[in-house]
């Protein structure tokens, strides 16, 4: 999972240089969209849902894990991501040659 994120985030890097960005950040909506699958996916696996507790579940009783997915998923998930869920701001404004 740790290679999987360390190449997720080097792959925005490059980007963030290739393009002369001065930042990208997920938008809003697109995390919680996110976040809403997530906890639905998460409420349909049992183990996650059970009444115990552990470091992934939050005071308020929120399962606040990265992922419950398998590899592969998790793999896919970030092999692709949705370049509309992203807000980028360039460096420098380009001037086009006359």
């Amino acid at each position: 999972m740790l290679e999987l994120e360390v190449d997720y985030a080097v792959r925005h890097i490059r980007r963030i240089l290739g393009e002369d960005l001065a930042w990208i950040d997920v938008r809003p909506a697109a995390m919680a969209a996110y976040n809403e699958t997530l906890q639905r996916d998460i409420a349909a696996i049992d183990v996650w849902s059970a009444a115990c507790g552990g470091y992934y579940r939050a005071p308020s009783g929120r399962i606040v894990t990265q992922c419950p997915y398998t590899m592969t998923t998790f793999e896919r998930l970030l092999a692709a991501p949705e370049p509309e869920a992203y807000e980028v701001v360039r460096r420098h404004a380009r001037i086009e040659p006359a």
